[in-house]
Parts: structure tokens; sequence; C-alpha cells
């Protein structure tokens, strides 16, 4: 190794870091997973290989979310929770009241697909269902908040907006109590 050569300490970095920055990704989408149901929302974590994909949220006619983490130009992907530092002038006055010194922002692309193998559709076909794994894109927004109700809501009015397509997420069914 060359003494200060900076191609080689970046890649030594970037060894060091990965096992970091695959834990950390799990976190965030574990969080965010835990955030949909918690608001009642169907929703389930979607990995490729023990790696993680995308979050799959329900909705009504054979509608689905896919939320997944945002690529920018560069093909870097944008964590889906960043933590960022309130200004200097605030973060005194937020220390001392509420004990925080930031905030998260959420950040998403949310993908709109109309599933194509409805049930009817396996039979007449007389399609398996890893033949019938096919899904339509309807369209895909962009969306980030500071708050996660905001965030979510708002990814939906967008979808709305933007797409033309009503979004009526399905509920998920409360675990009832066995007397």
């Amino acid at each position: 190794m060359l003494p200060n050569d900076d191609n080689q300490i970046n890649a030594i970095f970037t060894q060091m870091v990965a096992p970091i920055a695959d834990v950390e990704e799990k976190m965030y989408a574990l969080n965010f997973h835990r955030g949909i149901t918690r608001l009642g929302y169907k929703a389930d974590l979607v990995f490729d290989e023990d790696a993680f994909s995308h979050i799959k949220i329900y909705a009504s006619d054979f509608l689905f979310i896919e939320v997944r983490a945002i690529v920018d130009e560069d093909g870097i992907t944008l964590p889906l929770m960043v933590y960022q530092e309130f200004e200097d002038e605030i973060r005194p006055v937020m220390e001392s009241v509420f004990g925080i010194s930031g905030s998260y922002l959420y950040q998403a692309d949310f993908i709109v697909k109309f599933d194509d193998a409805g049930a009817m559709r396996l039979e007449s076909m007389q399609l398996t269902d890893e033949e019938a794994d096919f899904a339509t894109i309807v369209g895909i927004v962009e969306h980030s908040a500071e708050d996660f109700h905001e965030f979510l809501q708002g990814a939906f009015y967008k979808i709305h907006d933007q797409l033309k397509v009503e979004i009526y997420p399905e509920l998920r069914a409360t675990k009832r109590k066995v007397f």
C-alpha cells in the first residue's frame, strides 16, 4: 500500500463500513415496516437473496405499492431514513426541552403496480405461481417528509394527485384475544 493513496484508503474504508451499511439498511427497513403496520396497513418486507429489496403495501382492486429506497442520478442508493441535526440556534432549546438534537427525514420511491395475476386469472390461464409472478407498473412517485404519518399519507395523496389513481391500502387484521 502506498502512503496517502486516496483510492486505497477509500477501498479499505468501504470494506470496513460495508457490513455496517447492510445492518443499517435492514434496521431502516424494519423501522419502516413497523411504522406502516402500526398505522394498521397490511405490508410485507421483501428480501432478494438476504438483502432488503422493498416493502410491499397491499391495496384494493389488485393494486399494491412497493416502497423502495431512492436511487439518485449517480446510482447511489439513499437511505430510507436520514437523521438531521437541528440548526445551531434551535438545537440547545430542543435538547433542553425535548431531549433531542435532531429529527429523521423519511424518503422513498412509491411504485404503484397492478397485479396482472389475480386469482381468477391463474385458474383460467392454467399458470403456476412462478409463471404468474408478473405485474404492471402504474407509476412512480418520489416522496419525503419529516413525520412518518405525514410521509405515508402524503405519498398516498401524491399518488392520487399525480397518477390519478385512488389507493385504498388493505388493513391488517387485529390480533384477537382468546378467552
